[in-house]
Formats: structure tokens, sequence, C-alpha cells
């Protein structure tokens, strides 16, 4: 099942899953294995895509936990 509020989330900051790949120093691949509920980034990484998408962990968090 894919994990379109995460996706949604990116889209809302006007961002590829590349530009994001490389705010986090990461493959884009990584990211869309994210949005598609492929794997799950890593705690160091959950903080900085908070950042980069503007909004709380627990909102980010919440967005992911229906799809693992």
């Amino acid at each position: 099942m894919k994990n379109n509020k995460l996706a949604l989330l990116r889209k809302q900051t006007l961002l590829s899953q590349s530009q994001v790949a490389d705010a986090l120093n990461i493959s884009r691949q990584s990211v869309s294995y994210w949005e598609n509920s492929r794997s799950f980034p890593d705690s160091d990484k959950l903080i900085d895509l908070a950042n980069i998408y503007n909004v709380s962990i627990v909102e980010l968090l919440d967005s992911m936990k229906s799809t693992f």
C-alpha cells in the first residue's frame, strides 16, 4: 500500500523526490521506498524529514503509521 500521506507532505513543500534525497544525502530510491512503504527511514532521517516538510515528528509518524 502506498504511503500517499508521505508523498503528499513532500508535494506540499513543492519538492521532488530527488530534492528531498539530496537534502538528506540519500538516494532518490530511498525516498521512493518510504513513500511506497517498502522501507522506513532511520530515526535521524525522520527528524530531518520533519524539518524539511515543516511538520512535527508526531505528524510525520502519524502519516506513516497506517502503512507499517
